[in-house]
């Protein structure tokens, strides 16, 4: 015996039901968590990334071409100025950075200043 269940429900009945039973299997896989917990939060911000994505992308459908040639547009102005110079002189991140790196090989950048200058000499 086949039953037809569009013979008996709207189709806007038989999308209620499947959203309840959706609904259910959510509350069913993700318990009685609370928000705060690992599980929810990452379910939530898993949620909020896709419906904030849906949404830009209903308002600016090409958004992610347009975020790229923003971002290579942007690239493209940075010069090395803008990693080590701030308003404050040579406090930003990008100067720390370097002054680490530096630190970090001091011994290998003194030989190969030694040797450059050894090699100067030699030559005159």
């Amino acid at each position: 015996m086949e039953i037809n269940i569009k013979d008996y429900l709207s189709e806007d009945e038989i999308k209620d039901i499947c959203k309840e039973v959706i609904r259910k299997h959510v509350i069913d896989a993700v318990g009685g968590l609370s928000v705060s917990s690992d599980k929810s939060s990452v379910l939530i911000s898993n949620l909020a990334r896709r419906l904030a994505k849906e949404g830009v992308q209903e308002i600016i459908p090409n958004f992610k071409e347009l975020i790229n040639e923003q971002i290579e547009t942007q690239i493209k102005k940075v010069t090395l100025s803008d990693f080590f110079v701030s308003s404050f002189g040579w406090s930003n991140p990008g100067n720390k950075i370097l002054n680490s790196v530096l630190s970090d090989n001091k011994e290998l950048l003194d030989s190969k200043i030694k040797e450059i200058f050894s090699l100067k000499l030699k030559v005159k």
